[in-house]
């Protein structure tokens, strides 16, 4: 998930000044010119997009799938598709990666959905759509992030439960988490399979493991930020301790239980001793931005991806669901890392808006994080990604940008930086956009975009209120 303050710019405007001699003719007249060729290069762009976008009919999701067909030939070779999302709150989004399930599953045999959840929270959620075992929601609920306790994410987890019911073996779809939140599930899992194997070690590794523990759901990683560095040494220390413990009684603790029972424990160590360094780092390291925390995070996110994989059978396909930001195979973001290992069999689609509403939390100056709150923002800002697509004039459709390879206009204007919207987990009513510079060609191999979204529809159990951080107020999780 991307990180809770959205980076902002802000222009200083120095010594400004209003020139109101009348430019020579020669200046007027290359204005001119300039002004007519990017007319020019725009329109050629925009022509460029609408030739190429494969229209889309509906964002209702099982309304069939003749619409995507084309995707088919697109994705024939890809092993990987990340499905991004340009705002963690938006329905009309969330819809159109239900669709692209839908199809993937059905079409080409895809037969892993990987979320943007850890892996102690996807747990329940997997047991649900394979075996139909638990409680859909509370299931839903327990990942903690109230980005996807949506009614859209619901109607997705409910898709696959019905579709595995009469799925043959083989085809049956697996759902599992790749990121590293929920500290606290994972320390109540292996506590109790210490409690199982070496009941000696569980108060002692209680107490250890005790400032990895949130004061409310949802608060893991802020809180632990806010530790001390003793403590987080200490803690790395005692995690890494924990698992050379459990490496080298593998077999035995292995035959006390199950081989499948000491592997989900060893991995619930593993997403633990992940998240203790990613968020006991800096969260810019100037100096080395590879040491950054958004960047540790995106490379133990791929990690565990191709970890996931390298446990299935070698032709097994996988859906990726993140935000636009780590499916993107920009430097040091998850999909780069993707990108080093499966090559071209990474497709990265990303996810584009014109305008309209959202959820995301308020960034508020009197709370840390605000309340669960709907934005809506107008038309996308010209010269910017969101604008070209919209220029098309068509409301829903997908692009390929593979194939501007052999196109000199397209190739060098998928290379040239231009904004695009990036909204994460918060946004404040002061902020007209929240735009990042990116290029293209070095972040997605195609686009979904949508003229129009609106809010996605919170579950009872998805709204958030404010909270103050150090505040043990209830019901103010992330």
């Amino acid at each position: 998930m991307t990180r809770i303050r959205n980076t902002v710019a802000v222009f200083l405007l120095t010594n400004a000044c209003l020139l109101t001699a009348v430019p020579p003719a020669n200046v007027i007249a290359q204005a001119k010119l300039s002004a007519a060729a990017n007319t020019g290069e725009n329109d050629a762009v925009t022509a460029w997009l609408k030739q190429h976008a494969i229209a889309l009919k509906t964002l209702e999701p099982s309304q069939g799938l003749e619409d995507l067909r084309p995707l088919k030939h697109i994705l024939r070779n890809a092993r990987l598709v990340g499905l991004g999302e340009e705002s963690h709150g938006a329905r009309e989004i969330f819809q159109f990666k239900h669709r692209a399930i839908e199809f993937l599953v059905r079409e080409l045999g895809f037969t892993v959905l990987a979320m943007e959840v850890s892996y102690p929270a996807s747990l329940r959620i997997n047991d649900y759509v394979l075996n139909g075992r638990g409680d859909r929601d509370k299931a839903l609920a327990g990942q903690e992030l109230w980005a996807w306790d949506t009614q859209e994410v619901t109607t997705v987890i409910e898709w696959l439960r019905q579709y595995n019911q009469t799925a043959p073996q083989g085809r049956k779809v697996k759902f599992v988490g790749f990121d590293m939140h929920n500290s606290a599930q994972a320390i109540d899992v292996l506590l109790a399979y210490l409690e199982k194997v070496a009941p000696q070690r569980v108060e002692s590794t209680a107490a250890a493991l005790k400032s990895l523990r949130p004061t409310g759901p949802g608060r893991q990683h802020f809180e632990y930020i806010l530790t001390s560095a003793a403590v987080k040494s200490q803690t790395q220390a005692a995690i890494n301790e924990l698992i050379g413990f459990l490496s080298i009684n593998q077999t035995r603790f292995s035959r006390l239980t199950s081989p499948g029972e000491f592997n989900s424990t060893f991995e619930q160590a593993r997403i633990l001793a992940q998240f203790a360094d990613v968020y006991g780092r800096p969260e810019i390291d100037k100096e080395h931005p590879e040491n950054s925390r958004g960047a540790a995070r995106d490379f133990y996110m791929a990690e565990n991806i191709e970890r996931v994989l390298s446990a299935e059978a070698p032709s097994t396909r996988a859906i990726l669901w993140a935000h636009n930001e780590h499916i993107a195979t920009t430097k040091q973001g998850m999909g780069s890392h993707l990108r080093q290992t499966f090559g071209t069999a990474y497709y990265a689609i990303g996810s584009s808006f014109n305008q309209g509403s959202f959820q995301a939390r308020e960034m508020a100056k009197d709370v840390t994080i605000g309340a669960l709150t709907e934005f809506t923002v107008g038309p996308a800002p010209e010269g910017s990604v969101d604008w070209y697509l919209a220029r098309t004039g068509l409301k829903t459709f997908l692009v390929d940008f593979r194939q501007a390879a052999t196109d000199p206009l397209m190739s060098d204007w998928l290379k040239t930086p231009h904004r695009m919207r990036a909204i994460g987990l918060g946004f404040s009513h002061q902020w007209k956009d929240s735009l990042t510079s990116i290029s293209l060609d070095g972040t997605f191999d195609g686009i979904a975009f949508i003229d129009q979204v609106t809010r996605a529809r919170p579950n009872a159990t998805g709204m958030r209120g404010p909270w103050i951080i150090g505040e043990k107020a209830q019901g103010s999780q992330q």
